[in-house]
């Protein structure tokens, strides 16, 4: 997705892990289009960060970086009040993985809702 290249290309995994949900076959996966219809979007490409900045909408040539940086550094520049630490160990052909979710601040009103996805 031109635009999602263009950020990996500058930002560290620290910074930017994109994460694609497609709605239809052959790539799509139950969550695409339930993601879909929760931010509302209204067309595709649609682009969403930290669950409260989106963007529909996608050009025919070119790259989408002008509108995607400026949403994703509004973002970065937001503090969370959440540290997540994870860890993992693989042995064989089992894994197990240990994620710890620490409150640092408090919530913002109406954020009391943390999603964990796993699969």
């Amino acid at each position: 997705m031109r635009g999602f290249d263009d950020l990996e290309d500058i930002y560290s995994t620290d910074q930017f892990i994109p994460i694609t949900w497609y709605l239809n076959a052959p790539y799509e996966i139950g969550a695409g289009p339930a993601r879909f219809t929760g931010y509302g979007y209204s067309g595709t490409p649609s682009i969403m960060m930290d669950g409260v900045s989106g963007y529909v909408g996608g050009a025919a040539a070119g790259s989408m970086f002008d509108s995607y940086h400026p949403m994703y550094q509004a973002r970065a520049a937001t503090t969370s009040p959440l540290v997540v630490d994870a860890k993992y160990v693989v042995l064989g052909s089992t894994g197990t993985v240990t994620v710890a979710v620490t409150l640092e601040q408090n919530l913002p009103a109406g954020s009391e809702v943390v999603v964990v996805v796993y699969r």
